[in-house]
C-alpha cells in the first residue's frame, strides 16, 4: 500500500504516552480534570520534517451526566520548512436550567496550501501549490430556546484574516476576477440552532446531534467580503449487543453571495471525505454523507470502517449522482480514557486515485 505524502510517525510513542498519562487521569477522576499530551511527527514534500505536539483537557462542570463533557483541545507543529501551525479549541457545556455551551477556535499559522480551481473535476495538472498566513477566532455561544425546551439556540462569531502569497506558480490563481486571490479579512455574525441528544461527547453510541447555522458576511461589518454560510450537520448513532457501533452523518456547506477562493466549501479533510486532501474540491455548495462502523475489538484497541459520498457544485441544481465521488477506509483505535471514552485514532482513507493518512484524539464526527 503506498501512501502518497505521507509519513505519519510515533504512533505507538503516543499510545505509550496515553497509557502513561491514564495513570494520572485516573487519579484526578475524583476532581474531574483530566487531560492527556502526545507528541506526533510527519512528512510531506511541501512542508519538510515536521514536529508537533498535542494535548486535550477534559472535566466535567457538573456531576450529572446530563452535563456533558467539557474539553479544550490544542495543537501545535513546526516544520524545518519553517512552517507552523498553533490552535486552540474549547468546547464548554455548562450546567443549570440555561443548559448554555460554548464551541471555539483560536488559530494561527503558516502553511502551503493548494487550489486546483473551482469545480468538481477539476484536473490534477499544474502547480496547485501556495502559502498562506492565517488568523481565525471562531465563537458560537448557545442556551435552551425559550420556545422549544429541546433546542438550543445562540449566535455565532467569526473573524478571520488570509493572507495569500508565492502563488506566481499556481495558474489558478493568477485569475483577476477570482475572489480572495491575494487574501482578505472576514467578518461574520449569524445564529445557529443545536439539538444535542448523544450520550458521550467523545464516542456518542446512541441518539443524534443536529446542528444548523447561518452566518452573514458584509463589508458594513468590516468585512472584505459580501456572502452567507449555511451550514446543516446532522448525525445519528445506534450501538447494538456486542458493543457494535454505527455512527451516520449528512453534511451541508451552502454558500450565497460572493465568498472568496479560501473559505469556499473544501471537500476532504480529516472528519468527512477522508482520503482527499481539504479543499482538492471546491465550489459554493458542497454535500457530503458518511457512515462509520466502530468496535473495540480486545483490551484497549479498536476498529472503524468508514464509507463517504460527496460532492461540489456552483449550484445546487448541478449536483449529479453519476458525479459523485466516494471515499472508503478504515482506522485503529487505542481507547485512552475508558470512563470517558477518548479515543487516540488513526485512519488511512482512500479516494479516487488519491489517499490520505489520519492521527489525532477523538472519533471523526
Amino acid at each position: 500500500m503506498k501512501i502518497k505524502k505521507h509519513l505519519i510517525v510515533l504512533l505507538f510513542l503516543a499510545a505509550v504516552s496515553s497509557v502513561l498519562a491514564q495513570s494520572r487521569a485516573d487519579t484526578v477522576i475524583s476532581k474531574k480534570l483530566n487531560w492527556m499530551f502526545y507528541p506526533y511527527a510527519f512528512y510531506t514534500p511541501e512542508t519538510n520534517l515536521a514536529f508537533g505536539a498535542g494535548g486535550l483537557i477534559y472535566l466535567r462542570l457538573d456531576t450529572s451526566r446530563a452535563v456533558l463533557t467539557s474539553k479544550v483541545k490544542l495543537s501545535a507543529y513546526y516544520t524545518l520548512s519553517r512552517l507552523y501551525s498553533f490552535s486552540l479549541m474549547p468546547s464548554i457545556f455548562f450546567p443549570g436550567v440555561e443548559r448554555a455551551n460554548l464551541e471555539a477556535e483560536l488559530s494561527y499559522a503558516k502553511i502551503v496550501s493548494k487550489f486546483y480551481g473551482l469545480g468538481g473535476n477539476t484536473p490534477d495538472t499544474g502547480n496547485p501549490y501556495y502559502s498562506l498566513n492565517k488568523f481565525r477566532a471562531y465563537f458560537e455561544v448557545a442556551s435552551r430556546s425559550i420556545l422549544f425546551n429541546f433546542l438550543n439556540s445562540g449566535l455565532v462569531f467569526e473573524y478571520a484574516d488570509n493572507i495569500v502569497y508565492d502563488a506566481e506558480d499556481n495558474n489558478y490563481l493568477q485569475d483577476t476576477t477570482l475572489l480572495g486571490r491575494k487574501g482578505g479579512k472576514l467578518l461574520g455574525l449569524g445564529f445557529l440552532g443545536l439539538v444535542d441528544l448523544r450520550d458521550n461527547v467523545f464516542y456518542p453510541t446512541k441518539n443524534g446531534y443536529y446542528k444548523f447555522s447561518l452566518t452573514f458576511y458584509h463589508p458594513i461589518m468590516g468585512s472584505d467580503f459580501n456572502y452567507a454560510n449555511f451550514i446543516v450537520d446532522l448525525r445519528q448513532y445506534q450501538s447494538f449487543t456486542g458493543g457494535h457501533v454505527l455512527a451516520a452523518q449528512l453534511y451541508a456547506h451552502l454558500t450565497k453571495g460572493d465568498p472568496p477562493f479560501f473559505n469556499l466549501p473544501a471537500l476532504g479533510g480529516e472528519k468527512r471525505m477522508r482520503g482527499y486532501f481539504e479543499g482538492r474540491y471546491r465550489d459554493r455548495q458542497y454535500i457530503a454523507a458518511q457512515m462509520e462502523y466502530r468496535k473495540l475489538v480486545w483490551w484497549r484497541l479498536g476498529f472503524v470502517a468508514f464509507f463517504s459520498v460527496g460532492d461540489v457544485a456552483g449550484h445546487i441544481s448541478d449536483f449529479k449522482f453519476k458525479r459523485l465521488k466516494t471515499s472508503y477506509g478504515f482506522g485503529l483505535r487505542f481507547l485512552f480514557d475508558k470512563e470517558e471514552r477518548i479515543n487516540v485514532r488513526m485512519d488511512v482513507g482512500f479516494g479516487h486515485k488519491t489517499n490520505g493518512v489520519y492521527f489525532g484524539l477523538e472519533e471523526a464526527f
